[in-house]
This record gives structure tokens, sequence and C-alpha cells, in this order.
């Protein structure tokens, strides 16, 4: 049975998971199509890297945009050679990412690394849902330790009080 669930959770991973691996030119977008549902929260890492005769080395910068339904722009940022973008898919549909590497020898070929990650709203909310309630625990918990120390400074205050009265009576007479 733990076989069964292990390879079960292995190809659930493969479904949600895509990665690319490709060889581009400076200043030239690569566009690739993810179909995606209402709802779907998507990750995507990059990474990228330049050519140096045999070696890579990080790449100054990319810029990412995700359209939808006739150039729609949902996602346009300029970042550095390794990042990250998340956004949740409004509409379902197919949606086309474009990466385009940014780099003054246009000359050089740059080796970009693309993995997304997709899930549903659902199992971000649950996760969420729980982070809300234990942070509600706490919150609860640090009120009753307030409400306490509240206690105890009254008492303390109420027993000063009554020695100073207990002096003052005493230096009166």
């Amino acid at each position: 049975m733990k076989i069964f669930n292990s390879i079960a959770s292995i190809v659930l991973l493969i479904q949600l998971t895509s990665a690319l691996h490709f060889y581009a030119t400076p200043f030239a977008a690569n566009c690739f199509y993810e179909e995606l549902a209402k709802g779907t929260v998507v990750i995507g890492k990059f990474d990228a890297y330049v050519s140096d005769g045999n070696e890579f080395k990080k790449a100054p910068e990319l810029k990412l945009e995700e359209t939808f339904d006739n150039d729609h722009r949902v996602v346009s940022q300029k970042s550095n050679s390794n990042g990250e973008i998340t956004f949740s898919a409004l509409d379902s549909g197919e949606h086309k990412f474009c990466i385009t590497p940014i780099y003054t020898d246009r000359s050089t070929k740059v080796r970009v690394f693309f993995d997304l990650v997709m899930a549903g709203s659902e199992i971000i909310d649950s996760q969420r849902k729980d982070e809300v309630s234990i942070l509600t625990n706490k919150v609860k918990q640090l009120t009753n330790k307030v409400e306490e120390i509240k206690r105890e400074q009254q008492l303390f205050r109420v027993s000063v009080i009554k020695v100073f009265e207990f002096f003052s009576q005493i230096l009166d007479y």
C-alpha cells in the first residue's frame, strides 16, 4: 500500500510540474503555452546563465511576461538571472509565457531553466486556513497572558496601597 501511495504522489507531482531548459539569444523572446484552469495558482522559478567559452555564468537580467486572452498582460517583470513569479489564473484557458534574456553581447547564447508548479487554489486555501487557526490560537493565548498580567498588577497595586496605608497610620500616631 505504501508503494502505491508513493507512486500516486509522484504521478500527481509530475502532472502539476513543468520544466523547461533551452538556449536563447539575448533580446529574443521565447514563448510557450500552458492550459490553466480558473483559480490555479502558478509558481514559476527561473535561472539563466551565459556561455563564457566552455563555462556558464549567471546572466544579468531576464524579462518575463505572462499573457492571456488576446495578449491581456497578467505578469510582466524584469528580474536578475534567478528568481520567481507567482500568480493566480483568474480565467480558464491558454496562457502564454514569454522569457526574454537581456544581455549586452547579442552573440552570446543564454541557457535558461524555467520550472512551473501549478496547484489548485483549494490546496493553498486549506493551508492558509490551518495557518490562520494556529495564529488565532496564538493571539488568544497572548491575550490570556496579558489579562493574567493585568490581574497580577492590580493585586500588586492593592497590596502596595494597603502597606502604604498601614505605614501611614503608624507614622501619624
